[in-house]
């Protein structure tokens, strides 16, 4: 199974109906299912984002080949970057406690790779306090993976986020938030079938080898 987990509806969206997710009946959180795919909407924050995985991954009883991974936004702390570009995060830094993570990233892949450093709070140039480690910023990423990590090994999780300003935004637009995620699906979808079929190497081999 591939779980995902976005903090925003209009994170979701995109993958909702590329992969024909319908609504999963739960009090608790927006699910949306098929037979290969589950995907969680969390809410801001990493906090929540921790909740809303630890929430599925137990749910849903995971076992190793299984794949969860973090999608969405973010700022860039540099223009080494452009607008829309699709990142793989190879460490995942939580500011606050500075605990860092690190994916093991065992498959090629078309995007690009970044230190990726969570937040509580949003984080704007004017308001930046200290410096950053991260390459690009979230506040989602760092709750996720730490959460996961409980559950499955470090090649079956992963961070991929999607540029959408250099901590300078007024105003997040909903629908360029999906234009930008919808645009990088193949990618992704690429990097997910390496996945399953590393784990077909590694968890189905035949007994007699």
């Amino acid at each position: 199974m591939i779980f995902l987990i976005t903090a925003f509806y209009h994170e979701a969206k995109p993958f909702i109906k590329y992969f024909k997710l319908k609504k999963f009946q739960c009090s608790k959180f927006e699910i949306f299912s098929n037979n290969n795919f589950i995907l969680i909407i969390s809410g801001e924050g990493f906090i929540k984002s921790s909740i809303a995985t630890t929430f599925l991954l137990s749910k849903f009883k995971t076992v190793d080949k299984d794949i969860a991974l973090n999608i969405g936004i973010c700022g860039a702390k540099k223009k080494d970057f452009s607008k829309g570009d699709v990142i793989l995060c190879h460490k995942i830094i939580n500011h606050h406690s500075q605990k860092a993570f690190y994916p093991d990233i065992l498959v090629n892949h078309q995007m690009k790779e970044g230190i990726l450093e969570s937040f509580l709070i949003p984080v704007k140039k004017n308001n930046l306090k200290g410096e950053i480690e991260g390459d690009i910023i979230d506040m989602e990423g760092a709750g996720f993976f730490e959460s996961a990590s409980v559950f499955l090994p470090p090649h079956n999780i992963h961070c991929i986020k999607i540029v959408y300003d250099f901590l300078d935004y007024k105003k997040i637009e909903k629908e360029e938030v999906s234009e930008l995620i919808e645009k990088n699906i193949p990618i992704i979808e690429n990097f997910i079938n390496s996945l399953l079929e590393l784990n077909i190497r590694v968890y189905e081999k035949p007994i007699n080898e």
